[in-house]
């Protein structure tokens, strides 16, 4: 899951942006604000080659930025995936990881750390200031500090 904070960074770097919508377009994958279910925040889609990100328009626009970070997330992750085609004719898909992986993207993509010499910052404030959910900002807090212990290989700290 290092690899993950690498490809954030690298998109960045590359773009110029963290903003989820510009390198959506940047990166060619389409993305449309549909009518979907009150429960469905967003989805990916590759289909034929084509990428696509669907976000509920009902979904106020940080909401909706976070949904478009974590389904970037799998665009850029889980390319050729199709999540609905796995979990229905395989025994082999592992949706919680690829969920964990595209959240962490998200929260890497979306994440501003507090810069030296603030004061004391709680991750209730870090989740208030970048818009980020606060389980987002503790799994990249939590992954990024098993990073720097080496310890960041797929599945560490898992339950």
């Amino acid at each position: 899951m290092s690899d993950i904070f690498r490809t954030v960074g690298g998109l960045i770097r590359q773009y110029g942006t963290n903003d989820p919508f510009a390198l959506s377009e940047a990166l060619g994958i389409g993305v449309l604000f549909c009518d979907l279910p009150v429960d469905v925040k967003g989805f990916y889609l590759s289909l034929r080659g084509r990428q696509m990100v669907f976000i509920n328009q009902e979904l106020e626009e940080n909401e909706a930025r976070v949904t478009c970070g974590h389904e970037l997330g799998h665009a850029v992750l889980h390319r050729d995936y199709n999540s609905v085609y796995l979990r229905a004719h395989t025994q082999q898909f592992n949706g919680r990881r690829y969920e964990l992986e595209a959240d962490l993207f998200c929260a890497c993509l979306l994440m501003e750390e507090p810069q030296t010499g603030d004061e004391a910052i709680t991750l209730e404030d870090i989740a208030r200031r970048t818009g980020l959910p606060e389980r987002l900002v503790r799994l990249y807090f939590g992954f990024r500090g098993r990073a720097a212990q080496g310890t960041c290989e797929e599945g560490a700290g898992q339950k």
